[in-house]
């Protein structure tokens, strides 16, 4: 397996960023699954790479190393050009709009009820799509914050379990000393009452 697989706690940013470069990575969900990145493994068809639980991780980490590289540049670009299509489409329209206001600039100026229908469908349409990815960012700065909270909380307990298992290791080992010495006074005293 090639040293640069990563797994992104950021669940959106990352593994878009990741994919944008090929690089395999295993999307973290949590397991309400935020609509955004679930967006995202189904658009990208990531299924088998999606977790929702901590104990899925080694087998999706076993599939993701057995998965050719190929595939991930292949999903990139697959990607990248239906972007590139909607930015295309934004474009024609954007034109086609600056092409009708150039038509009707010396006619008398119309309501607005005369708009073409279609760009007050785009208009409504990117209001949506904004106020969606608003929503669904903070969505996931909060999953986000949260989960930092929940490994920090986790990572504290694993080192305090750790300090106090050390503490322990400690006094056994101090124990087995004072024994070892009581023993060996004892068979010190055993040999002197023998001979």
């Amino acid at each position: 397996m090639e040293g640069d697989v990563k797994a992104s706690v950021d669940t959106a940013h990352g593994n878009l960023t990741a994919l944008s470069f090929g690089v395999p990575h295993i999307v973290i969900n949590n397991p309400l699954r935020a609509a955004k990145v679930e967006g995202y493994v189904r658009l990208a068809g990531l299924d088998e790479f999606r977790i929702t639980d901590w104990a899925a991780l080694e087998e999706t980490f076993d599939r993701l190393g057995a998965t050719p590289r190929e595939r991930w540049a292949t999903t990139a670009d697959r990607l990248k050009a239906r972007v590139c299509e909607q930015f295309d489409r934004l474009t024609e329209l954007i034109a086609r709009a600056a092409e009708e206001r150039r038509e009707t600039r010396d006619r008398p100026a119309k309501s607005r009820g005369e708009l073409p229908l279609e760009l007050y469908s785009t208009i409504a349409e990117l209001h949506a799509r904004l106020e969606h990815e608003k929503t669904a960012r903070q969505a996931t700065e909060k999953e986000l914050s949260d989960s930092k909270k929940f490994l920090r909380d986790r990572h504290l307990a694993h080192k305090a379990r750790l300090k106090r298992s050390e503490d322990r290791n400690e006094c056994l080992e101090a124990d087995v000393r004072t024994l070892r010495a009581q023993n060996e006074c004892l068979e010190e005293r055993l040999r002197g009452i023998t001979l």
